[in-house]
């Protein structure tokens, strides 16, 4: 049993650090890249680029949910049956609250992935068809570029919802709990 419960922990540790380098990467190197480049190459940086994050972004919010309830079950806090929270996983225990925030943390990245992939991305990789009128066109390019902050804005709150959750889930290995 301690494997499964190292493996989980490892695992959680690795996909917490993949979410917050490439969202440090996104912010801190591929933004001013963009912004220095003409913006037709921005553009298809921007897309192949968003593409690849938001594979490692599901991958990682995904393995953080699975480790995380693994590692509860293990642990034997999380159970089947009522009551579901067992142990020191009880809202009335530090624990208890500091892992429900952590969730909270979660469920929001998960949000705001869901409104930067099905939402955001979609306006940003509309292509221009032949023909389009000056009014369409510069409609188009307004949409994109009001999508462009949005991302931008996401991913910042993004990036402070994770550092957030990186000292929480710290806080939680080590017992000195902030709540």
């Amino acid at each position: 049993m301690q494997f499964w419960i190292w493996l989980m922990r490892y695992l959680h540790v690795l996909s917490i650090a993949a979410y917050l380098g490439g969202a440090f990467v996104m912010e801190f190197v591929l933004a001013p890249a963009q912004a220095a480049i003409p913006p037709a190459q921005a553009q298809v940086m921007g897309e192949k680029t968003s593409k690849r994050y938001l594979i490692v972004a599901w991958s990682a919010l995904t393995m953080l949910f699975l480790s995380c309830t693994t590692t509860l079950f293990l642990y034997k806090q999380l159970t089947w049956s009522w009551p579901f929270f067992q142990g020191d996983l009880k809202l009335s225990h530090s624990y208890g609250r500091t892992t429900l925030l952590l969730f909270i943390f979660w469920c929001i990245l998960v949000a705001n992935g869901a409104i930067l992939t099905f939402k955001i991305r979609p306006t940003l990789s509309q292509k221009f068809k032949a023909g389009a009128t000056a009014q369409g066109v510069a409609a188009k390019q307004e949409g994109q570029m009001k999508a462009a902050k949005w991302a931008s804005r996401i991913t910042r709150i993004d990036l402070v919802i994770g550092v957030c959750a990186a000292i929480l889930g710290v806080s939680l290995a080590t017992r000195k709990l902030f709540l």
